[in-house]
């Protein structure tokens, strides 16, 4: 899976031979990664199901920098109802965190005929504006902390 945002390429292992991983970063487990380990499956014709164990607990969940565990089970599931339209619901298990399963992110996307995937790079001096400009201002943040 390439993800527009920085190229970052994810492998999403589909061949049905492939399982997760259960211990991490313990001895007999496996390192922990930065995007995890994954398998996906199609749930009918049009659902892709991606389930993702191992996440680094050094990353977060969103961009508010919601932590969780390297315990956290992901679930993505991508869903085209129709030719031009795509949903995406992000759902998040991790009881070494949170009181209980949620929803992370849903999302709906629509086709536009011949729009090009514009390429997004991360520039730290872009960043920082970015922060300023758009994602502090939309999570209450300001001056920079969030408690005031």
């Amino acid at each position: 899976m390439l993800h527009q945002y920085q190229r970052i390429w994810r492998y999403v292992w589909m061949d049905g031979k492939h399982t997760l991983p259960t211990k991490f970063d313990v001895p007999g487990g496996v390192p922990s990664r930065y995007y995890g380990y994954s398998i996906g499956h199609w749930d009918n014709d049009n659902t892709l199901v991606i389930n993702t164990v191992g996440v680094s607990d050094m990353t977060w969940l969103d961009k508010a920098g919601h932590p969780h565990s390297v315990d956290a089970k992901i679930e993505e599931r991508f869903t085209r109802p129709d030719h031009n339209h795509l949903q995406m619901v992000v759902n998040v298990d991790d009881p070494k965190v949170f009181t209980k399963p949620f929803v992370l992110s849903k999302n709906d996307y629509r086709w536009i005929p011949d729009q090009e995937a514009e390429e997004q790079m991360c520039v730290p001096s872009e960043m920082i504006n970015y922060m300023k400009t758009i994602s502090d201002p939309a999570f209450g943040v300001r001056n920079g902390d969030p408690t005031k």
